[in-house]
């Protein structure tokens, strides 16, 4: 009996993704600090992401530490 793995869909995740998500949290008025532990939490994903192998891009990782 195998397992089913599933992968996430975490290379579809650009910078105008995030930016959308953004836009759309400051729309229904969370706090600035709200905002910014939400987009943290987005980068830590990011990062947990990369060193298990879901993103091999270096571009998709470098946007999300520069911004």
């Amino acid at each position: 009996e195998g397992k089913t793995v599933v992968t996430p869909d975490i290379a579809k995740i650009n910078f105008s993704v995030v930016q959308v998500y953004k836009e759309r949290l400051i729309a229904v008025k969370f706090s600035p600090r709200t905002i910014n532990r939400k987009l943290s939490s987005l980068r830590n994903y990011i990062a947990w992401a990369k060193s298990q192998g879901f993103i091999n891009d270096i571009k998709i990782i470098l946007e999300f530490m520069i911004h």
